[in-house]
């Protein structure tokens, strides 16, 4: 391995850095959501803080841990309280942090360390608000994959057994907290498979000691999550969302997948704001593959970089696999994006070893020009975009009287803001309401569980990320030109192949055994995601229970709200007018 950086130097720049972070992105958390995945998490674990069960009462189609960690905020700081999980979300901020000062101490030797580790804080403020301050999976999980990868390299420095069990343990935390996280469990076969060359008997013996390690690693903290969700009775409906639902919505997504126009455009959008530091990243993987080349075909003992042969084939492995994280289900959204940043930041402390050691000892000139070239290159995106963002942050803010202060995010309007508050002021808190479309958010601002287990109705239309967003238009940059919109006739059964089998019967069933308060009819247009595209009218099953169990009550900014037939309430517009009766 290459000369470690003191630690003594570091810790006062992992400390500054720390704090850094921690400065820029305290200005975000107040804000109630920044993506509609919040919203639903959010929407699951009021349901879950309340005693129900996830998945069989309330249900979404990730992996157990980010409602039960969303629920555990709630039970100590309040229901819906997003400030809350935004700020407890800083630790597992830390934590990556940590986690990645201790692998750029594995990989490289001085100033070339604190290098990545200012590149990599630089990517955990320099994005758009919605993809970097957003309490979704995607920052959950990408401390674990850093960890995991830092015990692998530092199981190969020392002969211990833990390091790999340790390594198998965290990645397999990764896989809990999203489903591409298991991809990154492919890294512990790389490693060990990496230390055993060339292959010999006792090598190969060693590689596969530490491969069983790390599976062992990676059983522990699976085992916890299974017998937890066996205790619970869920393990059933667990495997039926998680798993089988995921892989039909990756099959619905292929066409989206394939598609080079909307790959490229979004990567570039997300990436628009640190252009320089992505072509520095080229350049450090142009330099790792010559590394691996050099160091393997040609046996050169000092390569072109200070990066040992095995530690830049384990980086090469790491970045395939966080490029195929991304990639599946073709949905390149820009916080999927995030899982990038680690390695993106090793890849720029590549580069800049290599120019650093190319520089003769005299041209010291040259390198502080280089480093005063990467400080000015990260600073002023950084500060560009905190500048636009808290200036949007601003302008965005809605107040609704002063319940809805702090603010909430743009992409949240008028409209469900409104509907929001009327359906709070005009139910009981033990009430349970039900939208058609996919706002979770009213459920969290209204303070009202929904009535079934799904917060949507994404799987009983047909629904499908990736796919309909080629369709529906509702984003000039996701339209593809599908045919129907190109012609102006889509409808909802151009989707109905994507309806999950089951799920209208049991929504049904689900409505019929617990009848909500209120069903609110969220088809409208403009409203994101769903906008208008489709009327509860095309599905005649659930159009027959709204006009045989409820009546229309009001038109709320579009939203069409309805009351129970067996509702003790009266509308509001009836008791108004009672009251004025002399």
């Amino acid at each position: 391995m290459s000369e470690k950086l003191s630690t003594n130097r570091t810790i006062p720049l992992l400390l500054l850095l720390a704090f850094a972070v921690l400065l820029l992105r305290l200005p975000y958390t107040s804000v109630q959501f920044w993506t509609i995945d919040e919203a639903g998490f959010a929407a699951v674990a009021n349901k879950l803080s309340d005693g129900h069960s996830l998945y069989r009462e309330a249900c979404d189609n990730k992996p157990p841990f980010v409602f039960h960690f969303y629920a555990a905020v709630f039970s100590l700081f309040g229901r819906g309280n997003m400030t809350a999980v935004h700020l407890a979300t800083l630790l597992f901020v830390f934590l990556g942090l940590w986690f990645f000062y201790r692998l750029s101490r594995e990989i490289f030797r001085g100033k070339i360390a604190a290098i990545s580790l200012i590149a990599y804080a630089f990517y955990l403020v320099a994005s758009s608000p919605a993809d970097t301050f957003a309490s979704n999976t995607e920052i959950y999980m990408m401390p674990m994959v850093i960890a995991g990868v830092y015990f692998c390299l530092a199981g190969l420095r020392i002969i211990t057994g833990w390091h790999w069990v340790a390594a198998g343990f965290f990645f397999g935390m990764a896989a809990w907290i999203k489903q591409t996280g298991i991809l990154f469990c492919l890294a512990v076969p790389v490693a060990a498979l990496v230390d055993a060359y060339p292959l010999e008997r006792s090598s190969v013996i060693r590689a596969i000691r530490r491969c069983v390690l790390g599976f062992l690693g990676f059983c522990a903290i699976s085992l916890f999550w299974m017998v937890l969700m066996w205790k619970e009775g869920i393990f059933h409906e667990f495997l039926d969302m998680v798993i089988l639902y995921n892989t039909k919505v990756q099959v619905a997504s292929i066409p989206a997948w394939l598609s080079i126009q909307m790959a490229s455009y979004t990567i570039l959008a997300h990436f628009k704001s640190h252009f320089g530091a992505i072509i520095i990243a080229f350049v450090g993987f142009g330099l790792l593959v010559h590394t691996v080349i050099d160091g393997w075909k040609a046996g050169v003992k000092q390569p072109v970089t200070n990066v040992s042969v095995r530690s830049a084939i384990i980086l090469f492995s790491w970045l395939a696999i966080s490029i195929a994280a991304v990639s599946i289900g073709g949905r390149f959204y820009g916080y999927y994006m995030y899982v990038l940043a680690p390695i993106l930041a090793a890849l720029i402390a590549v580069a800049f070893d290599y120019f650093y050691r190319r520089q003769p000892i005299h041209s010291s000139l040259t390198r502080y020009a280089l480093t005063i070239l990467l400080i000015i290159g990260c600073a002023l995106p950084l500060l560009s975009i905190h500048r636009n963002y808290l200036g949007q942050a601003k302008t965005a803010i809605i107040k609704i009287e002063n319940k809805y202060d702090p603010s909430l995010s743009g992409w949240i309007g008028i409209p469900t803001l409104t509907v929001s508050k009327y359906v709070e002021e005009n139910t009981d808190p033990n009430d349970q309401i039900f939208v058609w479309g996919y706002q979770p958010c009213i459920y969290v601002l209204s303070g009202r569980n929904f009535a079934s287990r799904y917060f949507s109705v994404a799987l009983q239309t047909g629904f499908v990320w990736g796919t309909l967003q080629q369709m529906s238009g509702w984003a000039s940059e996701f339209n593809i030109n599908h045919p129907a919109m190109k012609a102006g006739t889509f409808k909802p059964s151009d989707s109905a192949q994507w309806i999950y089998p089951g799920s209208q019967e049991l929504l049904l069933k689900e409505l019929r055994t617990n009848p909500p308060e209120l069903f609110i009819d969220g088809n409208v247009a403009g409203e994101w995601p769903f906008g208008d595209k489709f009327p509860i009218a095309a599905f005649p099953v659930f159009e027959t229970f709204l006009t045989g169990h409820y009546r229309l009550e009001k038109t709320v900014t579009g939203y069409r709200v309805y009351r129970s037939l067996k509702s003790q309430r009266q509308a509001p517009e009836l008791v108004a007018a009672l009251l004025k009766v002399p």
